[in-house]
């Protein structure tokens, strides 16, 4: 949804403008396996979630790039 004023940006809502498709990755998984999710699913950010399916973060691509940076 594209909001054309600010008129209408105070009458919408947070469920007019949301994605609903999450993707989830696992805590335990590579950083090379999040950029490769990233492109598959043309997102920029993860949601990370424990062995019970819980939210425990959000990785964003910044997030991958600074880690392999790190690991070079």
């Amino acid at each position: 949804m594209i909001l054309k004023s600010r008129e209408a940006m105070k009458e919408a809502r947070v469920k007019e403008a949301m994605n609903e498709a999450v993707v989830k990755a696992g805590e335990d998984e590579p950083l090379n396996e999040l950029a490769r999710m990233m492109k598959r699913h043309r997102t920029n950010r993860l949601h990370i979630v424990d062995d019970q399916g819980k939210i425990t973060g959000i990785v964003t691509r910044s997030d991958i790039l600074l880690g392999l940076s790190k690991k070079s």
